[in-house]
């Protein structure tokens, strides 16, 4: 393992992109229109659903161009022959700069397509229209890369899985929903998500995590980002400025890892080593050769009087309650009411002496008693400043209506989605618990309901950090 990149490291890159942007031509309205041509297909599948694809092809016929398809189900406005929009999003820069064949496909039972809504037939249908590309596609290469966002991250994956011999690498990013992972993937493949994606979060890390552990032999790469929701790919050249980080992957992530499978490109990008990830706290980026080498593992013990400690205190008979009231819920803004509430449990460590950088789930186990059979939990990981005025939430993690056996100890094991953050020395590292929380948790109880969590000797309850 090593840090790559540094903040101003950062800077300089972006700072040095931009200025190579400058010196080629704007990409506005009248360059796309003198560049490329719009033409717009119904392909037929191999049981004769037709789906509408829109394809847009360099007007440079002297050259063989590489193909970029996204296959979606948010539909390919506009149709018809109105003029296109996606140019003005930063992110298609280097490709319309390289003359890339660009090609958007609405999905069976979506948009324009016919068909009924299903993931079926999804890698048929990719299979089938790259052979149709292939073949009526004018001067393209005869290699596909096929790339997909949020819900259509998944029409990517299988893609990826549909063993074309022209799909030659495939990016699902920020994938949603339960369907992402790929237990055949023939293609190399680039997973992307931010940090800050509450959206996706675990979908990503379990996507990347699994089809890694399926298909060894592929290139399967993993980037993470200081990003929100596919931030990424939101910003556009008409509106505003893209960050550096956004810059910093436009140019060297993304473009370079298609660039290599579908161009021959030298170099496939700062992604290269295997995962390349933001780590929050300290604010870098740090490539690895694999995501979940090398690490170990460290509790923290909720103890007495609110201590999270390293060592486990032994007393015979340690506890802390709370009561919850499903009609006051606990707010869900991340960081309000949460000092004056007698309902939420806080459990802060001493100030931490060395960094330590959390890259894995977070283990939550807990041993409780409730007053009532079932009852719901909330558990969040915060890293406090060294300052006390700065919080930042790390991750989080719910439990629903948990059976509670009555008169007796149950333990609750939860585990957060995969986290790349470093805790700095002087900081201190707060965890809380409680049983509501806004709208991403309303209780299940319709009376209050006495919480005990028990730490002592007999009953640990502890939180486990994967270091790296």
């Amino acid at each position: 393992m090593k840090k790559i990149f540094i903040i101003l490291a950062m800077l300089l890159c972006a700072t040095a992109l931009r200025a190579q942007e400058t010196e080629r031509e704007e990409i506005d309205a009248r360059w796309f229109k003198a560049h490329y041509q719009k033409s717009e297909q119904m392909i037929p599948m191999r049981d004769g659903t037709k789906l509408y694809t829109a394809i847009f092809t360099p007007k440079n016929k002297k050259s063989l161009h590489p193909i970029l398809l996204n296959r979606t189900q948010n539909g390919c406005e506009p149709y018809s022959k109105k003029s296109a929009t996606f140019w003005q999003e930063a992110i298609f820069a280097e490709y319309l700069y390289a003359e890339y064949i660009i090609v958007f496909q609405d999905v069976r039972g979506f948009g324009h397509s016919a068909g009924d809504s299903s993931t079926e037939k999804g890698a048929s249908d990719a299979y089938d229209t790259a052979e149709w590309l292939l073949r009526k596609a004018k001067k393209n290469n005869g290699n596909i890369g096929v790339w997909g966002i949020a819900e259509d991250a998944n029409w990517a994956l299988q893609a990826a899985a549909c063993g074309h011999r022209a799909i030659k690498a495939v990016s699902a990013q920020a994938p949603v929903g339960e369907s992402v992972g790929a237990t055949k993937v023939l293609a190399p493949t680039l997973f992307v998500g931010g940090a800050f994606d509450d959206k996706s979060e675990a979908q990503l890390w379990n996507g990347y995590n699994s089809t890694l552990a399926a298909n060894p032999s592929v290139d399967c790469r993993l980037v993470v980002g200081p990003w929100t929701h596919a931030a990424w790919r939101k910003n556009r050249q008409a509106e505003q400025e893209c960050d550096d980080d956004s810059v910093f992957y436009h140019a060297e992530v993304e473009f370079p890892f298609f660039d290599h499978y579908l161009r021959g490109a030298e170099s496939s990008g700062a992604s290269a080593a295997g995962a390349l990830i933001y780590f929050t706290g300290e604010n870098c980026w740090r490539e690895l050769e694999r995501w979940g080498d090398e690490q170990h593992e460290e509790r923290l013990y909720f103890g007495e009087n609110g201590a999270l400690c390293e060592l486990q205190q032994q007393p015979s008979s340690s506890s802390s309650s709370y009561t919850v009231n499903p009609e006051n819920p606990v707010s869900s803004d991340v960081m309000q009411t949460t000092e004056n509430r007698e309902d939420i449990l806080m459990f802060t460590s001493p100030i931490l002496e060395r960094d330590m950088s959390v890259a894995g789930a977070i283990d939550v186990e807990l041993n409780v008693k409730a007053s009532q059979p079932v009852a719901d939990f909330v558990v969040r990981i915060i890293d406090v400043a060294d300052n006390a005025e700065s919080e930042m939430q790390v991750r989080s993690v719910i439990a629903t209506k948990c059976q509670i056996t009555q008169e007796d100890v149950t333990k609750i094991t939860l585990k957060t989605p995969d986290v790349a953050h470093t805790f700095m020395a002087g900081h201190r590292i707060k965890v809380l618990l409680h049983s509501t929380w806004g709208n991403k948790l309303k209780s299940t109880l319709n009376s209050k309901c006495d919480i005990t969590l028990l730490h002592d000797k007999s009953h640990p309850s502890h939180v486990s950090f994967q270091l790296q």
